[in-house]
């Protein structure tokens, strides 16, 4: 399978790229980058042979570049995940923080979805947008903390859920899923004694668990505990977690 990051030389996004580079069902990962003067070459330590390595300028975010589109579709990928934006305090305005969270992944969900539109695709193409716990998709509604971020979020979410549907409508159920993990404090490291402290104490994931969550989705979707499969939707901090995070016999310090 053939899969875009964007945002890959992020701190999740790189966790994202080195954590398919594992995956045997992973045969090439698309890393993207938006080009800067302050952004690194290079995601990964040394060249490695499933990694090609894209920077594009925001206009180029902004309007994809159909040679690049149409590389996409030669080769046949299947997914994206999405791990540019963050919150609004990183940004140097409200504009900026709108554009990264809003503006280009839904600019993304919509290119990529037409370019890679194929009535003969044996599985939906998988766009994973990050968004964030208690993400507020009413724009009216009264918040008591981090109402612009969650605010900025719910908009991408409802943005980028009407692009499936809108999709769906033209062309039909399964081809499209767009994914909206909502995700708590990205906890460094993995399922530690001390992590597990932390997430029974406030919304957050440690970064394996995410991570490991994050690929799967985007490769198989998301099947719920019953059996069913999810086609696209909100997927809550706590369903990232799983109904064994808190399971310390698992801990390897205890195992």
């Amino acid at each position: 399978m053939r899969i875009i990051v964007a945002g890959s030389k992020g701190y999740i996004g790189t966790a994202v790229l080195l954590h398919l580079l594992k995956l045997k069902a992973i045969t090439h990962v698309y890393a993207l980058s938006r080009a800067s003067p302050d952004t690194p070459t290079t995601a990964v330590s040394k060249p490695h042979s499933k990694v090609t390595e894209i920077q594009l300028t925001d206009e180029e975010f902004e309007r994809w570049p159909q040679e690049l589109l149409d590389q996409f579709a030669k080769v046949g990928v299947k997914a994206c995940i999405w791990c540019i934006g963050g919150p609004p305090a990183s940004f140097p305005n409200t504009d900026a923080a709108e554009k990264a969270n809003i503006d280009l992944p839904l600019e993304a969900a919509m290119a990529l979805s037409r370019s890679l539109d194929n009535p003969d695709q044996k599985q939906p193409f998988r766009f994973i947008y990050l968004s964030v716990t208690g993400a507020e998709r009413n724009p009216n509604v009264t918040l008591w903390t981090q109402s612009q971020l969650r605010k900025i979020k719910g908009a991408a979410e409802n943005k980028l859920l009407e692009v499936q549907a809108a999709f769906e409508a033209e062309h039909g159920d399964g081809m499209l899923e767009v994914f909206c993990l909502r995700l708590g404090t990205v906890l460094q490291g993995g399922k530690t004694t001390a992590n597990i402290i932390k997430e029974g104490m406030y919304t957050s994931v440690n970064m394996e668990r995410f991570v490991e969550v994050c690929c799967e989705v985007a490769m198989n979707g998301w099947f719920e505990d019953e059996g069913g499969k999810r086609h696209g939707g909100v997927v809550e901090n706590a369903e990232i977690l799983g109904p064994e995070w808190a399971d310390v016999n698992k801990v390897p310090a205890f195992s």
